[in-house]
């Protein structure tokens, strides 16, 4: 049975979104040090990397055709 403490993914997808350098090492670092235990950096990656794809980003917006131009890119 697996005795390690769930992670919360959209806290930490909250934190890498900040503009203060948060980094995913950086977020590890912290849930290790509270959590002995827990994931290793490459597992911890491996999961988050994986619920990432899991969610759908979705921005709706009105526009006028040929009015706007829209660049899309995905940042996980």
């Amino acid at each position: 049975m697996d005795q390690r403490p769930p992670l919360d993914f959209s806290f930490i997808h909250k934190q890498l979104r900040r503009k203060e350098g948060v980094t995913l090492m950086l977020l590890w670092h912290e849930y290790k040090a509270q959590n002995p235990q827990s994931y290793q950096y490459s597992q911890f990656w491996h999961l988050y990397r994986q619920w990432c794809h899991r969610i759908e980003p979705v921005m709706r917006q009105d526009h006028r055709a040929g009015e706007k131009m829209f660049v899309d890119y995905h940042t996980c």
